[in-house]
């Protein structure tokens, strides 16, 4: 019995540490999107200085300010038909920007759940998350988390880390084929479906992760 549970143990803690290793490389590639799009090296130390949810502000804005000056310098510029300083046209990229900075504000809630709610095993041997919130009012929030709920958020943390190198990657596409006027143009990933906001107390985790979420595009 103590073998059976010391095993089960070491898996639910092993899904535990993929949640927050795999958050850490989320968190890096974030910074990687906001280096590559501002193409600017004293962003490192801002970001450095930045959590998560205030580096997601900055940015959408950034994606924003992008776009906004490309559509500026496409309206305005007249280049000389067939001149060498004919300027390549940036794709926007804050409809992908800002469909990645979302599937990530959807997993913090579930992450911060479970990191900052998630403690020892009671005497049944089971992990339960328990939370306290003030808005309005105290409320006590507590759910008993399985190991396969904390491997699915281990897993969709994974999937959106890697779908955020794929931004990245394409945002350096579109400025190499401008800049070094390359002949690849950026290849953009498919936006995967969002999964629900966390409902902290009703739904099981796995429930909730595993259906996509209303209305998103």
């Amino acid at each position: 019995m103590k073998r059976r549970k010391a095993t089960r143990d070491k898996k639910f803690l092993a899904q535990l540490g993929r949640v927050v290793a795999h958050w850490n490389d989320l968190e890096l590639t974030t910074k990687v999107i906001l280096f590559t799009a501002t193409d600017a090296l004293y962003m490192v130390a801002v970001a450095a200085r930045l959590n998560i949810t205030t580096l997601s502000d900055v940015l959408r804005t950034i994606a924003n300010e992008h776009d906004d000056e490309e559509g500026y310098i496409a309206k305005t510029i007249e280049w000389p038909r067939g001149s060498e300083l004919r300027r390549r046209s940036l794709a926007p990229i804050a409809p992908h920007v800002h469909h990645f900075l979302d599937y990530i504000d959807r997993l913090r809630e579930y992450r911060n759940y479970c990191i900052h709610g998630i403690g020892s095993p009671n005497p049944k041997g089971e992990y339960r998350a328990f939370t306290i919130t003030s808005k309005w009012q105290v409320k006590l929030h507590g759910r008993d988390i399985s190991l396969r709920e904390i491997t699915l958020l281990a897993d969709e943390v994974e999937k959106c880390q890697r779908y955020g190198e794929a931004i990245a990657e394409a945002v350096r596409q579109n400025k190499d084929y401008v800049l070094f006027q390359t002949n690849k143009r950026a290849t953009w990933p498919r936006k995967p479906p969002l999964p629900n906001k966390l409902l902290k107390d009703g739904l099981a985790l796995q429930d909730v992760l595993l259906r996509p979420a209303l209305n998103d595009d």
